[in-house]
This record gives structure tokens, C-alpha cells and sequence, in this order.
């Protein structure tokens, strides 16, 4: 049985007694699971995976996915992905991960669950935020409960992706990413697909308007749940440690970076775990 240790009284928690590099039976996958249900954000510590270790281990907990962002694959598997400072031009802008977002919500079907690996990290800064939408929605007054219970929104991947990644990448790459992300449409209040519990589904990239307002319309009841959701007794902060292996769940939680120092390197390997269609 594991031993979970609670990192907030929102939501995080620690799991000191797992070797991810070594098989997971069936019985540990599912407590892991629940965990992560329950938790929201799970952070391994102490852990040293090879590329292969960290496959298995993400496959062992769902069904693992090839990274949609082809431009940082790993060599020895795409369906790992290199997250990584290097090569980033010291003016750029605000970079897509320090947004508050969901990951890949501009595709009809988002993934359930991320897993990032600290490989190499800077000394300060690079800090991971998480926000628990689970609780925002259930502390929404309700009449705001009632007003956004039918409401769908717009996901987009030109909404502000298309620009960002074009700096960052290359303007011909983003543009060919966008040609196969069109734009897909989500309920803003979404249902958790195991859990049954009602969470909001934002994204600062990606959310670009809600069906059937305007944008002036959409833009001060938008801005109400924002405000309302990135509250701090809504968050955790995460300061990475060498060996971390932080998993989260996406349905629930919006999360972002802190600005990361140019300076030093932050190395993380990424999976994912496929998701559903939400509901």
C-alpha cells in the first residue's frame, strides 16, 4: 500500500515509497490512479528513469500518447518530449507555459493526465503552479452555477498558441500545426470521467469565446470565473527537487511556470496520458 502525504490542504500530495524505474502491478496502478483523483497532483520523489523507464511507467497508468509538439520529441521514443529553456531568446515575450492552461484542450479529445520528470534544473525559478477547478466551480455562488451549468466555449489553437509558438518555434511550423488543430468546441462546466465531480474548464491560450455571446458579452462573466478560480486558497505551488516526477490531472486543474532564469537550464521529460471527450 502506498503512503501518500498531503502537500496542501487543497490539493498535492507526495508519494515517497514508489521506484517508478521498476514494473507497476495492477493493484499499485489503480491506487495510484485513485490518488490522482483524489489529489489532484502527485509528485514521486527521488526518482532516476531512463526514456524507456518513464514509457512504461506512463503506460502502466493509462494509455500513453504520442506528443502532439513534434518540434522536441526524443530521439529514442516521440512519445516522450523534451521540455526545455535552451535556445530561447532572452526577450522573448511571456512564453505559452507560463499561462494559466490546460494541456491540449484545443483538440476534441484532451489529455487525462501529464507526467513531467526533473532531469535538469536551475537553481531558482521554474516554480509550477497548479489550480484546483474542482473546488472553484463548487464555491461559485449559485447563481453562477446556474448561469454557466449549460453554457460551451471555443477552444482554439490560433487564439494565442498560433502567435507564441511562432516566436518560439518557427512561424511556418505553428502554421502547420494550426492546419491540423481546428478549433473544437468544450462545456465550460466539464464532468470528470471517472470521478463524476463538475470542475470549470478554462485556458487563458486557448478558450477564445463562449457559443452564442459576443465576445464583449463573454469578456466580464470570463474574467468573473478567472478571478474567482486563480484565488490562492485555490493553488498549489510546486518548487521542484532533482528526481521529481510530478503527474497531474488535467480535467481538474489549470496550471503555469514561473518565469524561468535564461541562464541555466530546466530540463523536464514529458508524457501524457490520452484522455476523453469532454462532457
Amino acid at each position: 500500500m502506498l503512503t501518500i502525504n498531503k502537500l496542501s490542504s487543497s490539493i498535492g500530495a507526495e508519494i515517497l515509497s514508489l521506484d517508478a524505474s521498476e514494473a507497476v502491478t495492477a493493484a499499485v496502478g489503480e491506487e495510484i490512479r485513485n490518488g490522482l483523483f483524489e489529489n489532484l497532483v502527485l509528485v514521486f520523489r527521488n526518482q532516476s528513469l531512463t526514456v524507456e523507464q518513464q514509457i512504461r511507467f506512463t503506460d502502466s497508468l493509462g494509455q500513453i500518447e504520442a506528443a502532439w509538439d513534434t518540434s522536441n520529441t526524443h530521439p529514442q521514443d516521440r512519445r516522450l518530449q523534451i521540455i526545455t529553456n535552451a535556445g530561447r531568446a532572452k526577450t522573448s515575450q511571456r512564453t505559452s507555459s507560463q499561462h494559466w492552461h490546460t494541456d491540449r484542450s484545443f483538440v476534441e479529445r484532451p489529455v487525462l493526465a501529464t507526467l513531467l520528470h526533473a532531469v535538469d534544473l536551475p537553481p531558482f525559478g521554474g516554480d509550477t503552479l497548479f489550480a484546483d477547478m474542482r473546488r472553484a466551480y463548487e464555491t461559485l455562488p449559485e447563481r453562477l452555477q446556474d448561469k454557466i451549468a449549460n453554457l460551451s466555449t471555443y477552444h482554439s489553437y490560433r487564439f494565442q498558441f498560433l502567435n507564441l509558438r511562432s516566436m518560439r518555434i518557427s512561424e511556418a511550423i505553428a502554421q502547420a500545426e494550426a492546419d491540423q488543430f481546428p478549433d473544437t468546441i468544450h462545456p465550460l462546466v466539464r464532468t470528470h470521467p471517472f470521478t463524476g465531480r463538475k470542475s470549470l474548464y478554462l485556458n487563458e491560450l486557448c478558450l477564445s469565446g463562449i457559443v452564442g455571446m459576443d465576445k464583449e458579452e463573454a469578456k466580464p462573466l470570463l474574467k468573473e470565473l478567472y478571478a474567482h478560480a486563480l484565488q490562492p486558497k485555490f493553488t498549489y505551488r510546486h518548487k521542484w527537487r532533482e528526481g521529481d516526477l510530478v503527474m497531474w490531472d488535467n480535467p481538474s486543474l489549470m496550471h503555469r511556470v514561473d518565469e524561468i532564469p535564461q541562464d541555466h537550464p530546466r530540463i523536464l521529460h514529458r508524457t501524457t496520458i490520452a484522455g476523453t471527450v469532454p462532457t
